[in-house]
């Protein structure tokens, strides 16, 4: 989706490349962190909460990182489609 977003603001590909790759790169270690820490207790938090309770708060998780990543991408859409009057 992010593709997307960059293509239609019509983002210069070198700056989207090195946004691309520090995102990525930040993705990857932030799971890999993730999966070494919490790995092992997966099963402790799995019985103490039980499995349906897990996927919705992941799934709630993921709603709020969507929705705050949709309002940021429409704020500035929308500010260039109707940019403010200089006085």
């Amino acid at each position: 989706m992010v593709n997307l977003l960059a293509g239609m603001s019509q983002m210069p590909w070198r700056i989207f490349l090195v946004y691309d790759l520090t995102g990525s790169a930040a993705y990857a270690t932030t799971y890999t962190l993730i999966g070494y820490f919490f790995g092992k207790k997966w099963k402790l938090l799995e019985s103490w909460l039980g499995p349906t309770a897990l996927y919705l708060i992941f799934a709630g998780l993921v709603i709020v990182v969507l929705s705050v990543l949709f309002r940021y991408s429409l704020s500035g859409y929308w500010a260039r489609i109707f940019p403010k009057k200089r006085q």
